[in-house]
């Protein structure tokens, strides 16, 4: 073999090398996109269950919302959750975070008030929300539609 050869296999191992170290650098990117908005929304989730009153938090949220701040509460925690499933179903949630979101969501909407609350809304309000729940799995439903190597891909 002579030296151009030699030289020639070094430079495309070097290219290669390249390539793949740039392709990990941008899936590593995404994912942490995907991470800080989903740190956005976690704050959000704190912001309402602190603005909620102390007695009902206590409770767990199981007795009777005891203000118009908890009311407000879980009309709030309703949106956060439809917004969180439209971010999933556009492909903005990874897997490891949405695992954790939908059997949470699915365990919170078993709460009488909380559910009671979404029954009481129009139709056309929530409708994430209402398919997850009356899908056959909701602890483990997922509104995003696309292959695993398509999710790896994306930093999903």
């Amino acid at each position: 073999m002579d030296t151009y050869a030699s030289w020639s296999i070094v430079f495309q191992a070097v290219t290669a090398t390249a390539i793949i170290l740039a392709a990990w650098q941008v899936t590593y990117h995404a994912r942490q996109m995907h991470r800080d908005l989903e740190m956005e929304y976690v704050k959000q989730y704190w912001d309402i269950v602190k603005s909620s009153s102390n007695k009902w938090r206590a409770s767990h949220f199981l007795e009777e919302p005891d203000s118009e701040a908890d009311a407000r509460a879980i009309v709030d925690y309703l949106q956060l959750c439809e917004d969180e499933l439209e971010l999933r179903r556009n492909a903005r949630v990874t897997d490891s975070t949405w695992a954790l979101w939908a059997a949470a969501i699915a365990s919170v909407m078993n709460m009488p008030h909380f559910r009671q609350a979404l029954l009481d809304t129009p139709d056309e309000m929530y409708v994430e929300l209402r398919t997850m729940l009356t899908s056959q799995q909701p602890k483990t439903y997922d509104p995003l539609k696309r292959s695993l190597i398509w999710r790896r891909l994306h930093g999903l």
